[in-house]
């Protein structure tokens, strides 16, 4: 009968683990999701919503530093999972703003979606919550709204800093060289993948080695975030590669600038990033390691170089 009982037991402890594990790799995106905030909660960030007629642009903010500094992410996961790293190891030092750009994350939008209206938003965020960011912080997609934020008010921020973004010097030769390499007929294709096979494909074109993610987790990551506001995404791309050369004509910020750029990066090449370096005047820290996105093996010098430009 002991024996019985015991095997019971034993059942009962496997029935509830394989549950267990089935719910986590089922519910994997969100798990994650929710341990980020309330890591991020714990380290002291808020989260909140500004809502207008058209638009809900969500965001974080927290942060115990008197500077005040906002993170613009790119074409990816959203505010806080862009910038959780430095939200969490800089919050000692540093005041942070990070949005949610509008049709990424939680935000949502009633607007044409194109970069002017990006970078509007961006600003009825901050006239919102009162404050004038002493340093816009852009990458990727998010240097090119930085770009036009500071286009739209010049004297919007005292400092403007770029991780792997070319803004100006991004020219047509690039987008076509960029199409070549990851083997598609335009950038939407690439950022804004039809299928799950796109989205593996677009993960190991923006790392420099094997993503940090489980293969089980690409379906949710595709389901959950890559189909969300798809078409509007495609739109963005393409307003954005549509009218570069209107983009470009609004020149380089009278701020003081600084770059971070990864030497692997594929989607721009670290010769933009010398180039917008030259137009810019601006000190250059280089990731040795990463691609497109900082990965790990980076992560130190990465927060070193934040910390460089933005504390020290």
């Amino acid at each position: 009968m002991r024996k019985k009982k015991n095997l019971y037991w034993l059942s009962g402890i496997l029935l509830v683990l394989i549950l267990g594990a089935w719910y986590m790799f089922s519910h994997f995106f969100g798990i994650v999701n929710t341990l980020r905030d309330a890591r991020l909660e714990w380290a002291g960030f808020g989260q909140g919503t500004l809502k207008t007629d058209s638009t809900n642009m969500s965001y974080f903010r927290g942060g115990e530093g008197k500077k005040t500094v906002l993170l613009i992410h790119g074409f990816g996961m959203g505010g806080a999972t862009t910038w959780f790293d430095p939200m969490v190891e800089l919050s000692k030092d540093l005041n942070f703003i990070v949005p949610d750009l509008l049709w990424f994350g939680e935000s949502t939008g009633n607007i044409t979606p194109n970069l002017p209206n990006q970078a509007r938003t961006v600003w009825a965020l901050c006239d919102s919550l009162k404050i004038k960011p002493d340093a816009i912080v852009g990458i990727s997609y998010g240097g090119f709204v930085a770009f036009e934020m500071l286009h739209q008010r010049p004297e919007g921020s005292k400092q403007l800093l770029i991780v792997n973004s070319p803004g100006p010097v991004f020219m047509p030769e690039d987008i076509a060289q960029l199409c070549e390499r990851a083997h598609v007929q335009s950038p939407d294709e690439l950022f804004i993948p039809k299928d799950v096979a796109g989205l593996e494909h677009l993960f190991q074109f923006v790392f420099s080695e094997d993503p940090p993610i489980p293969g089980f987790a690409y379906e949710q990551i595709f389901e959950h975030e890559t189909k969300k506001n798809a078409d509007i995404k495609r739109t963005l791309m393409q307003d954005l590669v549509g009218n570069a050369n209107v983009y470009r004509v609004a020149g380089f910020p009278k701020t003081k600038n600084s770059i971070i750029w990864s030497r692997n990066d594929q989607v721009f090449p670290m010769e933009c990033g010398q180039r917008l370096s030259d137009s810019l005047h601006a000190e250059m820290v280089v990731l040795e390691q990463s691609g497109h996105v900082p990965n790990p093996r980076d992560r130190a010098s990465y927060l070193a170089g934040l910390r460089k430009f933005l504390v020290d």
